[in-house]
């Protein structure tokens, strides 16, 4: 807003926007480019030239789906604002109609002080955290003009759930179905771990490998079976076949490990490609890691999505290890085999995809689509997926679970109101 009148920026191509704020600050005028970086998506980088003589208020609006990881929701708010501000407020308000399980708010920079600055409302399905500090709050001392507010406000929850056919919300004729079952068994897994020995690993970027594989070796269940191939210019398999990770084998893994050096390596992106594709044969998912910002990034995800996995950057930091291992803990569990999610054909239309190989423990499925019948009085969505001990077939108004040598019949009916 400059001068009380309000102007809307818009989305551009990097250059066209960049080449667009250096003319108008050419020109003297007031601009403003917003930029995304880093880590996390929420980190907004803001450019702002000020004419002279004038007060600008600048507003910034997004949509973000919060994914679900390892059982929980969670936004983190960057708190920067490097000096003390008169009037500093942060307001979140929750939502969930299923019921809010858990809530855990904390900050990395808060004191004892600032603490009480914090206040959190909760409901069965309702929460408000609000967290307004005064001046002295603030204060890095009783005299000094430094702010205490220097990290991140960490937000972290997760909704009732139960083995149903999840939660949809309808609004303006679009739905939005989530999908995160609970108290399935595990499913035991093959895990193949092929790790990267080239010279382009050298340094911190192999030492945090090895660290982050040792760990993730030491939390493997019994009941899964695993081995690992080493690869430069030639391939080096650790054991011939995979094997159970009993405590003797995950041992003489960790040792294997920890003696790995490195080597060359193949430099052929389609080459690489076509290899990996032959081997896996649609038998297995491929999980691709990259290091940091000087990896063949978009050739890592096309070839995890070409192998029913994904991609995943790992930041070359201190941290590069957890990142791993953080990553690994997503995908350690699969719970639901091909998932497929039916909706009714004639009332559906622009369906996301709605087709999915695996469903992880702590995740969620999220489906999204518009509501083509405006007639529609009832919502019917049928899901099918496997799993080692039950076959699942669930829909909004019929619920069947096989097992074994027994069946289960159960009704549930969900009503819906169109909005």
């Amino acid at each position: 807003t400059i001068d009380g009148v309000k102007y809307f920026g818009e989305v551009k191509e990097k250059e066209a926007a960049q080449q667009q704020y250096k003319a108008a600050v050419s020109q003297g005028q007031t601009a403003g480019l917003v930029k995304v970086s880093g880590r996390k998506m929420e980190k907004f980088k803001v450019s702002v030239n000020v004419a002279p003589a004038k007060k600008v208020n600048f507003e910034l609006t997004y949509e973000e789906l919060l994914k679900r990881k390892l059982g929980k929701y969670e936004m983190i708010l960057r708190v920067k604002p490097m000096q003390l501000v008169n009037h500093f407020q942060i307001d979140a308000h929750i939502f969930e109609s299923k019921g809010i399980a858990f809530l855990n708010v904390r900050g990395t920079f808060l004191t004892n002080d600032l603490e009480q600055a914090m206040v959190k409302n909760r409901t069965e399905t309702k929460a408000h955290i609000s967290f307004k500090p005064t001046l002295e709050q603030q204060r890095k001392c009783p005299d000094c003009s430094e702010t205490l507010l220097d990290g991140d406000l960490i937000i972290q929850y997760d909704v009732n759930r139960d083995l149903s056919g999840g939660d949809i919300q309808i609004v303006n004729g679009y739905f939005v179905h989530h999908f995160a079952p609970a108290n399935l068994p595990r499913v035991p897994k093959n895990v193949i771990f092929v790790i990267d020995r080239s010279f382009s690993m050298r340094g911190l970027k192999f030492r945090q490998t090895k660290l982050a594989l040792l760990r993730i070796l030491g939390d493997m269940s019994t009941q899964d079976y695993f081995t690992i191939i080493s690869f430069d210019s030639t391939i080096e398999k650790w054991r011939d076949s995979l094997v159970q990770a009993t405590p003797e084998n995950v041992l003489q893994a960790k040792r294997y490990i920890i003696y790995l050096q490195l080597g060359a390596g193949e430099k052929d992106p389609v080459k690489i490609q076509i290899n990996v594709k032959n081997a896996i044969q649609e038998r297995y998912s491929l999980y691709c890691l990259g290091f940091g910002f000087d990896v063949n990034y978009s050739f890592l995800e096309k070839m995890a999505l070409d192998n029913g996995g994904v991609a995943r950057r790992i930041y070359d930091d201190s941290d590069s290890a957890l990142q791993l291992q953080g990553f690994y803990n997503e995908v350690a569990n699969p719970l639901l085999l091909d998932v497929e999610m039916q909706y009714q054909e004639n009332a559906i239309s622009d369906l996301t995809e709605a087709n999915f190989r695996q469903f992880y423990d702590g995740s969620e499925i999220v489906v999204a689509g518009k509501i083509s019948d405006n007639s529609l009085d009832v919502f019917m969505v049928e899901i099918t997926a496997k799993t080692m001990l039950i076959k699942l077939k669930e829909s909004f108004a019929f619920l069947q679970l096989s097992f074994k040598s027994q069946k289960y019949a159960l009704y549930r009916m969900n009503n819906f109101e169109k909005q």
